[in-house]
Order: C-alpha cells, then sequence, then structure tokens
C-alpha cells in the first residue's frame, strides 16, 4: 500500500511539474478506484492553486456521465460502484467545452494512446470528440505497454504520465 502511495504522488507531482497543468485553468480529474492512480493531491493542490476541478459523475442506469464542479474533496461521497462522485447539480455542472484537461483513468495504455479502461465504456462514451491533445493518461509505468487492441470507438489519449515519464503518444501512431 506505501507502495501504491508513493508511486500515485510521483505521478501527481510529474503531471503538476508539466505545462499540462501551467496551462490549464479548468481540470477534470477522477476519484481513484481499485488500484488506479490516485488523484487526491492534484485536486487539493489545484484547488489551492485557485483552478477549477470537475470531477465526474455517472448515470448508471444509462451508462452516461457528466462532469460536476467541486469545492474540494468533502464534496464527494461513495457512489455508484463504490465510487467518490459529486452529487448530480445542474447548476455546477460543466461543460466539456470548458475543461481544458481530462484526467483518465484505465488498467492499461498502450504508446499510441489506446486504453482499455473497467469495462463499461463510460470514459470512451462522455469523452468521444474532445480533441485527444485535452486527454491525459494517469498510470503507473508498467500499465504501458507498446501495444494494445484498439477499436474505433475508443478514445485515445493524448499523452500518458506515469512516475517516470510522460509519453507523447502522438510520435507512436
Amino acid at each position: 500500500m506505501e507502495e501504491i502511495f508513493s508511486l500515485s504522488f510521483s505521478v501527481q507531482q510529474r503531471f503538476l511539474d508539466s505545462p499540462f497543468y501551467a496551462a490549464a485553468s479548468t481540470i477534470a480529474a477522477y476519484s481513484s478506484f481499485m488500484g488506479e492512480v490516485d488523484t487526491s493531491m492534484l485536486v487539493r493542490r489545484a484547488i489551492a492553486d485557485g483552478k477549477c476541478i470537475a470531477m465526474p459523475k455517472m448515470g448508471k442506469e444509462h451508462a452516461f456521465m457528466d462532469f460536476i464542479f467541486i469545492d474540494g474533496e468533502d464534496c464527494l461521497r461513495e457512489e455508484a460502484y463504490g465510487i467518490k462522485e459529486p452529487l448530480f447539480d445542474q447548476k455546477r455542472l460543466a461543460r466539456k467545452s470548458d475543461i481544458d484537461i481530462f484526467i483518465v483513468p484505465a488498467v492499461v495504455y498502450d504508446l499510441a494512446g489506446c486504453r482499455i479502461g473497467m469495462g463499461k465504456g463510460y470514459y470512451d462514451r462522455a469523452l468521444a470528440g474532445i480533441n485527444r491533445e485535452r486527454l491525459v493518461g494517469f498510470a503507473y509505468d508498467f500499465q504501458v505497454l507498446e501495444d494494445i487492441p484498439c477499436e474505433t470507438h475508443d478514445i485515445r489519449v493524448g499523452s500518458v504520465v506515469t512516475e517516470k515519464r510522460i509519453v507523447n503518444t502522438f510520435y507512436n501512431n
């Protein structure tokens, strides 16, 4: 558990030190689930730095995802699938066009930005049509493989941040 915490810290720090973070005023993050890279330090730091943070709210019955602005982690409650999410609030609903960077979790990425998630397709549907330059994957380095299967409906991220490196996936297509 301590190693996971340390690796998650390193991934988040690498992102916080990156041009992605410096240029973004609005970031969509996620609440980690089942061993995903934690984002809680990023969320706290972004809020302290005056950036806007939006978190995903899943519609379990129809497998859709909205992004809701939060003021802090105390706005999150354990919801669908045991994942911490904000309560739905139409007034705090983030338009995807207002979000500069989307942090995207996965079970595995490849060097071309393909990802395999938890299998429900929430992110593929929610992020369809968004320029992949705005999509940044968070992963442990061992989760980045040379090549994985990728279907036409699968979204690709533009970069993957790990504890060891930032992979620019545009050079690997």
